[in-house]
């Protein structure tokens, strides 16, 4: 009962910050303060990035109010009404509360766009693609001249993306695996699903000066954002410093293996080094951080 009773004072509490919503004139001024408080938190440096924060409404993308907001300390509260000012803060909104499936922190994923420091009229790959909120940001920031083709494994939402973005005509969303696809001329491919294992498709199907972002988590979901950038034959990789990531794991990319590998690395080595990526099973590099036989490519520290 005492638990209880401290999950409900949460709650209260949380229920209360919501009624104490200052009043805005509309969601145009709602959305831009959004966008300005995750600039500032987040540093961000992209312009693209925050004004496409400004200008997508997340409400359409969610199902209808009063919605879950999730926090892991003490789970799902709800919205006290179906006001859309509710989703304009920096939590987690349940797509699928009984998987514990969410749309993410607007934050982290303003953070790991302007990590990829996209351009106007680039090709995105967005693998992971939920909903398609993200998505959606994702087209406004590579504008009318760029391309995103979405991926979702989930049927369902796939289906969900499909109509939430048709009036996009720069976004094409697939229903698959984006584990196993291969996407010629991408400039940015960028997963929001979690995983332990570089997959050669994804590091090949990169143009010059292409971006991968990949979230490496380790089987509690948590870990750091990896980018691979590629110049011509060679491919360079970091880690994003700062907080580290935790996200929902990507299907058929995760090996118990490759995770013990991870675990001595990161003891040697840790997550804070300049990298490089070698396609071939037996690299010349002396400090290897992760081999992969299975996709002939290795993550070697320089």
């Amino acid at each position: 009962m005492e638990k209880l009773m401290e999950k409900d004072k949460g709650k209260f509490a949380i229920e209360q910050a919501f009624r104490g919503t200052p009043d805005a004139t509309d969601l145009v001024s709602v959305r831009r303060q959004f966008a300005e408080e995750i600039g500032w938190t987040r540093l961000l440096k992209n312009q693209r990035v925050l004004e496409a924060f400004a200008n997508v409404p997340r409400e359409n993308f969610l199902p209808k109010g009063p919605w879950l907001v999730y926090n892991p300390s003490v789970g799902y509260i709800e919205t006290p009404s179906d006001d859309p000012r509710h989703v304009y803060h920096n939590t987690r909104i349940a797509l699928d509360p009984e998987r514990i499936l969410n749309n993410g922190e607007p934050g982290l994923t303003a953070s790991v766009m302007d990590y990829a420091e996209p351009k106007e009229g680039e090709k995105v790959v967005h693998i992971g693609c939920g909903a398609g909120y993200f998505t959606a940001v994702w087209a406004q920031i590579i504008g009318e001249k760029g391309q995103v083709t979405a991926i979702e494994i989930d049927e369902e939402l796939a289906e969900r993306a499909k109509q939430n973005l048709k009036e996009l005509p720069n976004v094409n969303v697939i229903s698959g695996n984006g584990a196993f696809e291969k996407f010629e001329g991408a400039d940015i491919i960028v997963m929001s699903a979690g995983t332990n294992r570089l997959q050669r498709n994804w590091v090949e199907s990169l143009n010059d000066g292409g971006r991968l972002l990949v979230p490496f988590t380790l089987s509690d979901r948590w870990g750091q954002l990896l980018r691979v950038t590629r110049d011509g034959d060679r491919f360079t990789s970091e880690f994003m410093k700062g907080e580290g990531v935790t996200y929902y794991e990507l299907q058929g990319a995760r090996d118990d293996y490759l995770e013990k590998q991870i675990k001595v690395s990161l003891e040697k080595y840790g997550w804070d080094f300049k990298g490089r990526i070698y396609l071939t099973s037996e690299p010349k590099a002396d400090s290897v951080w992760l081999n992969i036989p299975s996709e002939e490519l290795s993550i070697c520290v320089e």
